[in-house]
């Protein structure tokens, strides 16, 4: 009996299965037309997502782009380009400057909550240095 389980043993055979298939395929197909990958291509069966909904607007970035490229001119082109990149500076600058005016938070406690913090902090640090101090016999009560 070998330590192989049955599963493992199905998907390797499901494996080279398809490995044969993807071989028997020609080399060429890439080069059929659009007419024969357009008739090949299964029906739409409506959107994969896993709500079943689409959402309601297109990416952003399909919507940044007013034209082809190949119908601009190159000023055009590269006006087109600037536009873009100071757009996403001016959404970058607006999230500094947001990030900037709230204030910061050590642990997400308010000021008189990080000072209590401090002093127990400190008072724990005191009493077990005193500890310390006196199991090695250099500090003596009495």
């Amino acid at each position: 009996m070998s330590d192989i389980p049955d599963w493992l043993v199905e998907l390797a055979a499901r494996r080279d299965d398809e490995d044969a298939e993807d071989e028997a395929a020609s080399e060429w197909d890439f080069l059929q037309g659009e007419d024969d990958a357009a008739s090949d291509a299964p029906p739409d069966e409506g959107p994969v997502w896993a709500d079943e909904t689409a959402p309601d607007t297109p990416f952003e970035e399909e919507d940044a782009v007013p034209q082809a490229a190949a119908d601009l001119d190159e000023g055009s082109l590269i006006q087109s380009l600037r536009s873009q990149v100071e757009d996403d500076e001016a959404e970058a600058a607006l999230t500094l400057s947001a990030q900037e005016a709230a204030p910061s938070r050590f642990l997400g406690l308010l000021p008189w909550q990080q000072l209590v913090l401090a002093l127990l902090l400190l008072l724990d640090v005191a009493v077990i240095g005193l500890l310390f101090l006196v199991m090695l016999g250099k500090v003596s009560f009495g």
